[in-house]
């Protein structure tokens, strides 16, 4: 069993008139047991104490314990299957209020996740599949009615706790396909509702898939590597309250994909340098729709040329 005490953290953010302060000291434990051969339990916890203070208000909590639990089971040498049950608290920040001007209360409930894992004979290559189940009971959304009111009396910005549940499977695999190139893939399925059915956080997209790829040079061109990297989302969508027609309408972003390539040499073992095309094809793209009623687009075509030395 170990034991090990979590720094402690102080921060202060100053701005024109409010000044916060958060105080954070926490404490974790964890054991592994080894009941057979092949089957292990994972045991934890971990104590947190946590205070908020500013000009908004308090956010406190005392000694609150975070369980987890879980267990793998080697099916072969190569494979694995894995469950896991963990706690989810998580207190708000003082920003986080409700239109009438009160701190939400933390978020709480449980994270489940079972699934395989699996490695080449060679070692050269891991997959994994992984189904995970997250229970919230305030989860925080935005009031887009009051938001969409061109003046609010109380805050700025406010926000409401729903209950959530979010359903979603993972697939991960990365490894040496061919000699020389690597290879890094995921495909995440993700869905949130309310207690309703109904789906909530819709900007966050249902499909995400990513994969990269990097070719390392031999021979002549040692020290060379290139590389891309492709990443593409399904379509998202939020619900701004539009004040002036007194009614909600629909932001829609259709699915897109990005494109990002690299290439690096390696002089010797201190000297090497690095050039990042992102975005090639300059997709636009919003990162964030319905905060305080605006857009944030993403970077478009860029380029970074880096030089790196170690001594």
């Amino acid at each position: 069993m170990g034991w090990a005490i979590l720094h402690s953290q102080i921060g202060v953010s100053q701005m024109p008139i409010p000044r916060d302060r958060t105080s954070q000291y926490g404490a974790y434990a964890s054991t592994r047991l080894n009941l057979a051969d092949d089957l292990k339990v994972l045991l934890g916890t971990r104590m947190i104490n946590y205070k908020m203070k500013g000009l908004q208000g308090v956010v406190e909590e005392k000694n609150r314990f975070i369980p987890y639990v879980g267990v793998v089971y080697d099916i072969t040498d190569r494979v694995s299957a894995y469950a896991s049950l963990s706690d989810i608290f998580m207190p708000y920040d003082i920003w986080y209020k409700s239109s009438a001007n009160k701190i939400l209360d933390p978020d709480e409930g449980k994270n489940y996740e079972g699934g395989f894992k699996f490695q080449s004979d060679d070692a050269k290559l891991n997959a994994s599949i992984a189904y995970f189940e997250i229970h919230e009971s305030n989860r925080a959304i935005e009031d887009i009615v009051y938001n969409g009111a061109p003046s609010n009396p109380a805050v700025d910005f406010a926000w409401i706790g729903a209950k959530a549940k979010t359903k979603g499977v993972e697939i991960e695999a990365s490894g040496e396909v061919f000699p020389n190139v690597q290879v890094q893939s995921g495909y995440t399925y993700k869905q949130i509702k309310d207690h309703d059915g109904e789906k909530i956080s819709t900007w966050e997209p249902e499909h995400q898939f990513n994969i990269s790829t990097q070719y390392k040079f031999d021979q002549q061109l040692e020290g060379l590597s290139v590389g891309g990297n492709v990443r593409w989302q399904n379509h998202g969508w939020q619900t701004v309250y539009n004040n002036v027609k007194k009614r909600s309408e629909v932001i829609d972003q259709k699915a897109f994909v990005l494109v990002d390539l690299m290439a690096n040499y390696q002089f010797n073992e201190h000297l090497s340098t690095a050039i990042n095309l992102n975005n090639i094809f300059d997709q636009h793209y919003f990162t964030n729709i319905g905060f305080y009623n605006s857009g944030v687009y993403g970077e478009p075509r860029n380029f970074m040329l880096s030089v790196k030395y170690k001594y």
